[in-house]
């Protein structure tokens, strides 16, 4: 739990966030496809433990960012929190990075809402393509209305699975008026300009790693 224990603050956060993207969209590594970065709507970034024997739990951290497809920019972050219980066979706890490509303006609306979102109730997670230059063609009509996620969880490096089934991801509404200086609904952070990024926090370099 020592990572979370790190990403107690945005700093933290948006530290871990860069070196999570600069694995996950490198070109000389087997990454997410460059047509979903270009594609999406917005990125959530997390890092979560699972940690459990029979039941296990899941709690962590992270941000998401919205995408502006129209002049290729991306918003501020907006700090989130995680936390679920499921049911699995599980032994210790181990930390996995997780990156939620969200493919709609409805299921991100959903993440930058006031109230708590539960995977697998409202939105449905799928998990995703490998290879930077690998297509990423989806039939999404079949999910029941719900909005769709491709999801893309790695651990020590490597790409592999994470239950999130009855996970509920929230807005950690006081980071975020600590890191601004004010306080701001996560809507008005990704939509509306409503905050100055501070300089210097780390928050540059992690748009920059989203130039294909």
């Amino acid at each position: 739990m020592n990572e979370l224990k790190d990403m107690k603050n945005m700093e933290g956060i948006l530290h871990r966030a860069k070196h999570v993207l600069d694995q996950a969209l490198s070109p000389s590594w087997a990454g997410i496809p460059k047509v979903i970065i270009k594609d999406c709507k917005g990125i959530i970034i997390l890092t979560v433990a699972e940690a459990g024997f029979i039941f296990s739990g899941n709690v962590g951290t992270g941000i998401i960012i919205a995408h502006d497809q129209v002049h290729g920019t991306w918003s501020p972050p907006s700090a989130l929190g995680l936390g679920g219980i499921g049911f699995g066979l599980m032994a210790g706890a181990e930390v996995k990075d997780l990156v939620i490509c969200v493919m709609d303006d409805a299921t991100l609306n959903t993440f930058a809402g006031e109230h708590q979102v539960k995977i697998g109730s409202q939105v449905a997670a799928t998990v995703g393509p490998v290879g930077r230059e690998a297509d990423a063609s989806f039939n999404f009509s079949e999910r029941g209305g719900l909005g769709v996620t491709i999801n893309y969880a790695f651990s020590k490096g490597v790409f592999g699975g994470i239950s999130l089934e009855t996970a509920v991801i929230n807005t950690r509404s006081k980071e975020n008026e600590r890191f601004y200086g004010k306080a701001a609904k996560a809507s008005e952070i990704l939509f509306e300009n409503a905050v100055e990024v501070p300089k210097g926090k780390g928050v540059e370099e992690l748009h920059h790693r989203f130039v294909c």
